[in-house]
């Protein structure tokens, strides 16, 4: 595969020690290139987090709507979503100037409070408020609804984050390609609370919650966004563009999985 790179956007995040190290590296290989490095450039070619999954997330949230791909360089701890540890970032480089790699393509979710649109690459989070009882959030699809039961909250993740915060939960890894939510209810007073997997595609769930005084957080990869309750009209669907995510040859899902999870 082969992009024509002309400006890359660089993100980083400024508490990480090699982020720095990382720029003057690429900005080292752009000149020879002859390429503009913009730091937290949108009009680019090509978007590179250097950081961990918080950094490419934040990247995405800045450029999938353009329809710009993003690489990750690695230098926090996990990394499920980076394309390459630190120390191989000349590999890196020297992969997209050969066009040696490939994009993955990753659903995202809209989500709708009033006349506001946020957009979810892993996950977003309904979340009992301090000093609040546990909460139950009532999803209606389909001419149907599904109430579910009393738990500081509930993750509705997509195929993405199912690696993230619904992995600690107890959800289901789904594999990228797999345009899903996953719900999964945050430590539910309940013996039978499960996952549940609904097909993305054609789909709009409104969320409201059983009882009507309830103040609700809302988190969306990591970030609070505010406080909502049953006068917010909140909806969730498929977003019309996707995150794409530039990996190496060798690097796919199921080699992922076994280096970041230590599976054999």
């Amino acid at each position: 595969m082969e992009i024509k790179i002309r400006k890359i956007g660089v993100f980083y995040n400024p508490k990480k020690r090699e982020a720095k190290k990382g720029i003057d590296i690429l900005k080292d290989w752009a000149k020879e290139k002859g390429i503009e490095v913009i730091p937290e450039g949108v009009d680019v070619d090509l978007g590179v987090a250097i950081g961990g999954d918080g950094t490419v997330l934040y990247t995405l949230q800045k450029l999938s709507i353009h329809d710009i791909p993003v690489v990750g360089i690695n230098t926090g701890r996990l990394g499920f979503l980076t394309t390459v540890e630190f120390k191989d970032i000349s590999v890196l480089l020297n992969s997209i100037e050969s066009g040696n790699f490939f994009i993955e393509k990753h659903p995202v979710i809209k989500i709708s409070i009033d006349h506001n649109n946020f957009y979810a690459f892993n996950e977003v989070v309904f979340l009992k408020s301090e000093n609040t009882p546990l909460i139950s959030v009532n999803l209606v699809f389909d001419n149907s609804s599904i109430l579910t039961p009393p738990a500081d909250g509930v993750i509705i993740a997509t195929s993405a984050g199912s690696t993230a915060y619904a992995l600690s939960a107890g959800g289901a890894i789904i594999f990228p390609e797999v345009e899903v939510l996953e719900i999964i209810p945050i430590c539910a007073h309940s013996l039978t609370s499960r996952p549940l997997i609904l097909d993305l595609n054609n789909l709009e769930v409104k969320v409201n919650f059983q009882r009507k005084s309830t103040q609700v957080e809302v988190w969306i990869d990591g970030k609070e966004i505010g406080i909502v309750s049953n006068k917010n009209h909140i909806s969730i669907s498929k977003a019309n563009f996707y995150g794409k995510l530039i990996f190496l040859p060798g690097w796919d899902f199921i080699n992922r999985l076994k280096k970041k999870l230590h599976w054999r």
